[in-house]
Formats: C-alpha cells, structure tokens, sequence
C-alpha cells in the first residue's frame, strides 16, 4: 500500500495529466507535460510509475475508485443486494462511461494491451471489491445463486467496460451508453445470472 507522501504525489499527477488526456489523447500528451502542469520533476514521476502506460492505466483505476466512492454512500443500508447491483449499474451508466478520458484507453490496440497488463496490485479495484461484496451479501440472504464473487464481478466490469467503451470506441459502433435497448439487455443479462433458481 503506497504511504500518504507517494497517494499525495499519485493524486497530483493524476489530477493534472487528466484533462491533458482528455483534450489530447494518450499518445500526444507527454510525461513532461504531465510533471510541468502537476509541478513535479520527471524523476519523481519515475519513482511512482513504470513508464507512462503504467500511469495511464493506473489513473484510469483511480478515477474508477474516485467515482466510486462518491456514489457509494448513496446506497443505504436496508437495500438488498440486488437492488444494489442495479444502482451500481446506473451509476457505470453515468459516471463511469460518461467520463471521456476512458475512451482514450482505445486509441490503439497496443495501449488497450499494455494498459491491460499495467496493473501493479499496489491499488485495488474498488469497483471489483464493491460488486463482490455485494454479490457475496446477496448469496448469504438467498437473493443471489452461488457463484465465485470475486470472479463473477470481474466478469461484470468487462462486460460493462465492453459494452459501454470499448464496442463504440474500438468498433465504431454505438454502445449501451447510447442505446436504451442494449443497455436494458445488459442490465437483465447480468441481474438475471445471479437471480436464485427457485
């Protein structure tokens, strides 16, 4: 777990290298440009991160727990774990897959296969931890079937990753994001395989 000084200097770079993504891409902005508007030195930046695809992938997992952690406080106590899993489904809806940095994972497949393998473990999912723990409540009050949790919210995120940003980024076609009807099919795809068989 990295300590505050290392989460401090982590934030500020995230902080200012994501509207330079944004406006310019992955492959146009620059580490320098990144530790010139953050205010820090170059080596700093290496200190913290592998190389640039490591630090991309890296914020694009903060932002994922950042957002997160904002929403999730709205879930109150008394709600079960399914009508959780469909909150959670609404906050990827508009917090996740609406935020533009995203798409820049896909600016070619190299990076998507880089960024994929980039995971250092130092930062955990939150977004993985949140869905697991929720289908594991879900298990233990009968709502869900048994599954692996763990494994079953990993298969969650990519499925909500492809749907929403990678089939319009990558393939150039429209994605749950924009279509009412894949995104109703998605949500019951996924709601539907952890219901309970009677």
């Amino acid at each position: 777990m990295p300590d505050q000084r290392t989460r401090s200097k982590r934030e500020q770079l995230f902080t200012a290298a994501k509207p330079l993504f944004e406006r310019f891409g992955f492959r146009k902005t620059t580490i320098e440009e990144i530790c010139a508007a953050a205010g820090v030195s170059k080596r700093t930046f290496y200190e913290l991160f592998n190389d640039k695809t490591h630090f991309f992938a890296l914020l694009l997992q903060d932002l994922g727990n950042r957002l997160l952690a904002e929403w999730e406080p709205r879930i109150t106590e008394d709600a079960g774990a399914c009508a959780a899993i469909e909150d959670f489904l609404d906050f990827y809806h508009e917090a996740i897959a609406g935020e533009p940095i995203f798409g820049a994972l896909f600016e070619t497949p190299e990076l998507m296969a880089a960024c994929s393998g980039a995971y250092d473990g130092s930062d955990k999912s939150g977004i993985v931890d949140f869905l697991a723990g929720h289908i594991r409540r879900g298990m233990e009050t009968g709502e869900f079937r048994k599954v692996d949790p763990d494994y079953v919210a990993w298969i969650i995120g990519i499925l909500l990753d492809d749907v929403y940003i990678v089939m319009p980024e990558f393939f150039k076609q429209p994605g749950a994001k924009n279509d009412k009807l894949l995104a109703a099919e998605v949500r019951a795809f996924i709601l539907n395989g952890l219901m309970a068989r009677d």
